[in-house]
C-alpha cells in the first residue's frame, strides 16, 4: 500500500510540474510583418521567458487601465498604442509591478515580464 502511494505522489509531482499557464490576447494581435499597422501609432510588446518555478501561473498585463491579455511563459502579447507615456501594469499574482514607458509613433517597445522564482511576486522590466 505504501508503494501505491508513493508511486502515486510521485506521478502526480510530474503531472503538476508540467503545467503552464495559457497565454490569452483579448485585442487581436497586430501584423507581425511591419513595425506598426498605423504609422501615427507605435507598438509595445511584452515577453514572457519560458520556464521557471511559477509557470503555471499567467501574467495578466494592462496598458492604461485596459486588459491586454494574460501571458504564460515562452510566449508574448502585442498591441498599438498612441504615442506618449503609456503605463504597462503586470500582475503575476499576488504583486503588481508597473512602469512607465514612452512610447513613439512607428517604433516598437519591448518589456520583459518575469515571475520570480519566489512566490507571488514578479517584476517587468
Amino acid at each position: 500500500m505504501i508503494r501505491l502511494l508513493l508511486v502515486f505522489a510521485a506521478s502526480s509531482l510530474l503531472v503538476i510540474s508540467g503545467c503552464t499557464a495559457p497565454t490569452y490576447q483579448y485585442q487581436p494581435y497586430p501584423d507581425a510583418n511591419k513595425i506598426t499597422d498605423d504609422p501615427s501609432m507605435g507598438r509595445i510588446t511584452v515577453i514572457r521567458p519560458p520556464g521557471g518555478l511559477q509557470r503555471g501561473i499567467p501574467t495578466e498585463i494592462t496598458s492604461d487601465g485596459k486588459t491586454i491579455g494574460s501571458l504564460g511563459p515562452g510566449s508574448y502579447l502585442s498591441w498599438e498604442a498612441a504615442p506618449g507615456t503609456v503605463k504597462v501594469i503586470s500582475r503575476p499574482s499576488l504583486m503588481t509591478k508597473a512602469v512607465d514607458v514612452e512610447v513613439k509613433a512607428g517604433e516598437q517597445v519591448f518589456l520583459q515580464a518575469k515571475v520570480s522564482e519566489i512566490p507571488f511576486t514578479g517584476i517587468i522590466k
